[in-house]
């Protein structure tokens, strides 16, 4: 009977009390603990960081340049080739002098450009060396490139273009037989054309003939006069031959006569861009 009432005792002082867990002996780590059994360990997954970020650059640095080629291409008027792997290309207007090659214009088609004949409307004028011709005189006049055919040759390998001022023609022995720099003429040409102002009448025996004259003086800037007026304009030279001598009292207007020169003074004052009466006047 005593220890049934000391267990009613205990009973009764402990029936209140919640019921203690167990503590732990393991401590919970902050860190996050690697599952050895997982594959990623730490240098794979660091690997994986490395590739993210260098196709992260990769990727920007592609977007970044097709943004600098779409703010190029749209304030430029050249027109876009439709081959990405092209440099963007200039419709040049090629007009060939002295010579004539079918691969040469054959390239300049496939590079955009068009083949033409007339140095009005042609970009740059292609020779083997400097010709006095018709064509080669008027485009110098207009301060149009003169190169040679390597200028195609190059083009064609970079498919586009290249500058034709960094292949003007060089032929040593006649820029020295005619005193001149081709690259400061046709520089000086740009700025100004040689006959701007003057007045250009041409005899009938002038070689070349009046007509090739005439398109020479237009390209010089100057005006061509097709027969005598009655009265001279100011700043009028007359070139002519001395098979024409017999006409020249014809040339005196109204009591003047303007200075009559020999057709070396277009011909080679376009090469110097310079003009000098007085060597090539005719007494």
């Amino acid at each position: 009977r005593t220890a049934h009432v000391v267990i009613e005792k205990l009973c009764h002082q402990y029936q209140g009390s919640p019921i203690k867990k167990p503590i732990s002996n393991t401590i919970k780590s902050p860190y996050k603990v690697i599952d050895p059994k997982c594959s990623d360990t730490k240098e794979k997954q660091l690997k994986r960081i490395r590739s993210i970020k260098t196709r992260d650059k990769i990727n920007y640095r592609r977007i970044s340049r097709r943004e600098n080629v779409l703010s190029e291409t749209s304030t430029s008027n050249r027109p876009v080739s439709k081959n990405p792997r092209q440099s963007l290309t200039r419709g040049e207007k090629v007009l060939f002098s002295g010579f004539s090659n079918t691969t040469y214009e054959a390239n300049v088609k496939k590079l955009g450009g068009t083949v033409v004949d007339s140095p009005d409307s042609c970009t740059v004028l292609v020779t083997d060396k400097v010709r006095r011709t018709i064509k080669f005189l008027c485009a110098l006049a207009q301060g149009k490139p003169i190169v040679g055919p390597e200028w195609i040759v190059q083009s064609y390998r970079c498919k586009c273009f290249e500058d034709p001022m960094n292949h003007l023609i060089l032929d040593v022995e006649a820029q020295l037989r005619f005193s001149f720099d081709l690259r400061q003429t046709i520089n000086e040409a740009k700025k100004q054309a040689l006959l701007t102002g003057y007045t250009v009448y041409a005899t009938p025996s002038v070689k070349p003939p009046p007509d090739d004259i005439k398109s020479i003086i237009k390209s010089c800037g100057g005006k061509f006069l097709p027969k005598v007026p009655s009265k001279w304009p100011d700043q009028t030279i007359v070139i002519s031959h001395p098979d024409d001598r017999a006409l020249w009292k014809k040339l005196k207007v109204k009591g003047s006569t303007p200075p009559i020169v020999a057709v070396e003074f277009l011909l080679l004052g376009i090469l110097q861009h310079r003009i000098d009466i007085q060597t090539h006047k005719i007494s």
